[in-house]
């Protein structure tokens, strides 16, 4: 089966440059690993303790012993000592290795009303502790929200349950607003060395010191080191559609974040976070749960809405034994294991419903002019009003489920929530979005939507389009290469005059840049950096005169602090600031994506002589820009 552009671009592809930053950071490590061999030395227990994998550790009890302000939960197989107060791990030993040691912990992050904040004072307590199975919470207020954190060991298993349950109460504050929340694991430096996001994104990092010795870049969490790569934590992201697992290896052991559903994340399957990086102290692995890196938006709470509760998880941190390979492997085969036990029955929630409680669509999605649409993308969100806010992309107080569709274009969507949804659908090659409303998924149900005709949007002749439309600006000039810092500065050089497209004649790959920057043109006598917008050209010719509306589709695969202006021969049509998002300093490829379609008078347009239609980007700032994902120019009748 072809993969899917959309899906090429949610995982990224890796382009020249990348592989020369891998090779560089690669080279870098194992000059550095052997000073830390001959400085450092560590102990550090076998790789395969006899304790660890005996049949009597695999089926020893679950138990929690209470040590005053921390409690420690142990399996035979894993010790996890918690802090109480803080909800924080303090130790994780598998086969007696310290996973946290060397400022290791694990700690969740909150992000509300744009103030930072981590447990300090949580009420804990006991939830079930029956041998088996022991899940602690810790409970604790940050204005009008209340979080519930949980810790769950259970039984022959060397793996640690979280989830999350929040709630927001109106008769605290009337409005309040979510922007992150996120769980971070910091590890022993000594032991975890090799990071995997995905099967094409595996490095072997520069040690935190390293990090720590190099210069700061822009944006600050981009880190040139002494041999001259570029570290940056962005370079890490994906979408939530394939963040099943990511984590590391190093000196036989392997931790690891396994996701067997991504339903509660706002902005479903495209949204993009952050996974792991390396910091200057320790490696870090991440679980966001909650964020807007990447323009997927803050979830607003007010009391017109009433009280909101959500529960978010659970996911598993699951720990290993054996090589690189080894540990990787058995930590797919763990994801696939996890996947098929979803939703899990051992938890009992009032904001987390059984199997039995959930339902199923399953339909076939067909284009109108005939033929499947293989690989499409089926998305079960909230309606939208057409505002940026609204649109699935930025959802965050509901869940939101999706499904790939097959070669013959039949889809399920399996494990939905009761309730009423809208059906979405996107596919690679397709300049529109289908939209189904008032799905309903009852408890134990299987709703089928039948046979779905997508007739997408057409406006009239086709004159010409640039680029693919999936979503993403990939197909472009260094689109092969985008998570190389600094393409900023390459675009004077690439493009002096800006860009200058003459259709017929010009190649998306070569002729059209990924990103429309702003160009450094100076400082000003503060010191201050000035950047002018650089306009973009499109140049065609007509064989005639055509009366009626002309139609000039912009798909836009992302978009910083920037105010689109269009031109048609040297008359604006179009002016309107765009919704914006982080791709462009977070070293992405896409971000929130819009569409704008723009009317104008077809006499416009002049026969046998060059027409020319300008972008410009009139918002001006380092990384003020747009990410194009497709443009077209269709041509209609009279009115």
């Amino acid at each position: 089966m072809p993969v899917d552009r959309l899906s090429q671009a949610a995982t990224g592809d890796i382009g020249v440059q990348e592989k020369r930053r891998v090779n560089s950071l690669k080279d870098h490590r194992s000059h550095l690993s052997q000073a830390l061999v001959l400085a450092v030395a560590p102990v550090l227990p076998p790789a395969a303790d006899a304790d660890a994998t005996s049949p009597a550790a695999a089926t020893a009890p679950v138990t929690a012993t209470d040590l005053g302000a921390e409690i420690r939960l142990e399996n035979g197989l894993l010790s996890a000592t918690v802090n109480k107060s803080r909800a924080q791990l303090v130790s994780i030993k598998l086969g007696g290795a310290e996973v946290l040691g060397n400022g290791g912990k694990g700690y969740l992050q909150v992000v509300a009303d744009g103030r930072f904040s981590i447990p300090e004072e949580a009420e804990f307590r006991v939830v079930q502790d029956d041998g088996r199975h022991v899940d602690v919470s810790h409970r604790w207020q940050v204005g009008p929200l209340e979080f519930d954190w949980h810790y769950v060991l259970r039984a022959g298993d060397s793996g640690i349950y979280c989830y999350l349950w929040a709630s927001y109460d109106p008769r605290l504050a009337p409005a309040c607003e979510i922007q992150q929340l996120s769980y971070a694991l910091r590890t022993d430096k000594q032991i975890f060395h090799r990071m995997y996001v995905d099967d094409g994104r595996v490095f072997d990092m520069p040690a935190p010191e390293e990090v720590a010795a190099g210069a700061t870049l822009i944006p600050r969490e981009a880190t040139r080191l002494d041999n001259g790569a570029v570290d940056h934590k962005y370079h890490y992201s994906k979408c939530a559609m394939d963040d099943g697992l990511h984590g590391w290896t190093g000196h036989g052991l392997g931790h690891w974040i396994i996701t067997p559903s991504n339903e509660s994340i706002n902005g479903g399957p495209t949204n993009q976070e952050l996974t792991v990086h390396q910091s200057k102290t320790t490696p870090v692995t991440l679980k966001v749960m909650h964020g807007a890196h990447y323009g997927s938006g803050t979830t607003a709470l007010d009391s017109t809405a009433g009280k909101w509760q959500k529960l978010f998880g659970p996911w598993l941190m699951y720990f290993n034994e054996g090589d690189d390979g080894q540990a990787l492997a058995d930590a797919k085969r763990r994801l696939a294991e996890e996947q098929r036990a979803w939703p899990y029955g051992w938890l009992n929630h009032d904001a987390y419903p059984q199997a039995s409680q959930r339902g199923r669509v399953v339909g076939k999605l067909c284009l109108a002019e005939g033929g499947a649409l293989a690989d499409a993308l089926v998305v079960l969100a909230q309606p939208t009003d057409g505002a940026p806010e609204t649109n699935w992309q930025r959802q965050g107080k509901g869940y939101i489920f999706w499904a790939q569709a097959r070669a013959d274009g039949r889809f399920e969507i399996n494990h939905v929530r009761p309730g009423t949804y809208t059906l979405y659908a996107l596919k690679s090659g397709v300049l529109d979005e289908y939209r189904l409303d008032g799905v309903e998924v009852s408890p134990g149900t299987q709703q089928a939507v039948g046979e779905l005709v997508w007739k997408p949007k057409r406006h009239g002749e086709l004159v010409w389009q640039i680029g693919v439309p999936d979503r993403s600006a990939a197909e472009y000039r260094h689109g092969d290469d985008f998570r190389q810092w600094g393409l900023w500065r390459a675009y004077p050089q690439d493009f002096p005059q800006g860009v200058r497209y003459v259709v017929g004649q010009s190649t998306p790959e070569k002729d059209w840049n990924f990103n429309q920057w702003c160009i450094d043109s100076g400082a000003d006598d503060a010191g201050r950096r000035i950047y002018a917008s650089s306009p973009w050209t499109i140049e065609f010719e007509l064989d005639k005169i055509h009366d009626g509306t002309a139609y000039l589709t912009v798909a836009i695969a992302a978009a910083r602090e920037a105010r689109l202006r269009v031109q048609v021969n040297g008359v604006e049509v179009f002016a309107a600031p765009l919704a914006s998002d982080a791709a462009a300093p977070r070293a992405g490829i896409r971000g929130f994506y819009q569409q704008h379609t723009v009317m104008f008078d077809a006499s416009l347009l002049k026969s046998n002589e060059t027409n020319r239609i300008t972008l410009e980007q009139r918002r001006t700032g380092l990384f003020s820009s747009i990410m194009y994902d497709c443009i077209r120019l269709e041509l209609g009748g009279p009115q």
